[in-house]
């Protein structure tokens, strides 16, 4: 059984924003692997990719964290580097921030295709056009965007320049035809979406619940109580 748009956005919505705003790392844990394992459920393979995408910032996360809140007790020392328990807990903080980020943005983006969300979006939840086919469009342009890229590397290499960017002129000449091909691409899709009528479109709104639905609007509840209660606990 497969959720509706408007709870899988609901979700998203609520467990991205708590990411930002909560600091217990057992929270963060089991959001984020709750979040991870209903993503992997709908999205399959997709997952392991977005959670490649993840394993690389979280390099950054680690050189940020020794780099700038390493202070605190002397947990790992490796001679050349020593890790203390402030930059081990904000690395946690954020790996499990970006975990959960990922997991409830799988959640929403690898559920339904870019046309589910456009319409759904606009039917279920009564939101204009213009911000459905914003999100339809920024979702259906991630794979457009890799094509683009392999076409811009592959023209690299025949014309003998190297492949990995290592000046700013480099990253330069592979993001300015990107950008150029994104912006040709939007603006003709805005006006052939004008051009069909989409700014008159009326869409029925309508809202259907599934058991999949519900469960997914009551961990989004529960995940908003219990921050309450830990924020409550904490101040006591």
């Amino acid at each position: 059984m497969k959720p509706h748009v408007f709870s899988t956005f609901i979700y998203a919505v609520v467990a991205t924003s708590l990411a930002f705003i909560v600091r217990d790392t057992a929270w963060l844990a089991l959001v984020a692997l709750t979040s991870l394992l209903l993503s992997m459920l709908y999205g399959g393979r997709k997952v392991l990719y977005m959670l490649l995408l993840v394993a690389v910032g979280l390099i950054g996360v680690f050189i940020n964290a020794v780099f700038f809140a390493n202070t605190g007790e002397v947990v790992v020392n490796l001679g050349f580097i020593v890790i203390r328990s402030r930059a081990l807990l904000e690395f946690t903080v954020v790996s499990l921030r970006l975990l959960l980020v990922a997991g409830a943005g799988g959640v929403f983006a690898l559920t339904h295709s870019s046309s589910e969300i456009a319409r759904g979006l606009s039917r279920e939840l009564g939101l204009p056009y213009t911000v459905t086919l914003a999100v339809a469009f920024a979702l259906r342009s991630i794979p457009l965007i890799k094509r683009d890229l392999d076409e811009v590397m592959f023209m690299r290499k025949q014309r003998g320049y190297r492949g990995v960017p290592l000046t700013p002129s480099t990253v330069s000449s592979i993001l300015t035809p990107l950008l150029s091909i994104g912006y040709s691409r939007a603006l003709w899709a805005g006006i052939s979406a004008e051009l069909r009528g989409l700014r008159a479109a009326k869409p029925t709104r309508k809202l259907v619940f599934n058991a999949v639905d519900v469960l997914l609007v009551v961990l989004s509840a529960l995940y908003v109580a219990s921050y309450l209660l830990i924020t409550l606990l904490s101040k006591t």
